[in-house]
């Protein structure tokens, strides 16, 4: 259980067969990250609008996307 990756515990938790597991865990996934993109940029695009925006939020929003992009790195890639 303690080397157990993220796809097994959500298989057991979830209690999804197999063959859709992994359909299910990217869906979620992909669903999770898409949906903190779209909120970063509606975010940066409402205070760029507003003349709110200095160099250290967009620093911010393009820290944010590549905590994004490890994350999904990080779960997409395969484990042994």
């Amino acid at each position: 259980m303690a080397n157990q990756s993220m796809l097994e515990a959500f298989e057991s938790s979830t209690r999804v067969p197999v063959d859709y597991s992994y359909a299910a865990f990217a869906f979620i996934a992909v669903g999770m990250i898409g949906f903190l993109l779209v909120v970063v940029i509606k975010d940066g695009w409402a205070r760029h609008q507003n003349e709110e925006m200095s160099i250290g939020d967009f620093m911010m929003i393009i820290m944010r996307a590549m905590i994004l992009f490890l994350f999904a790195l990080a779960v997409f890639s395969p484990t042994s």
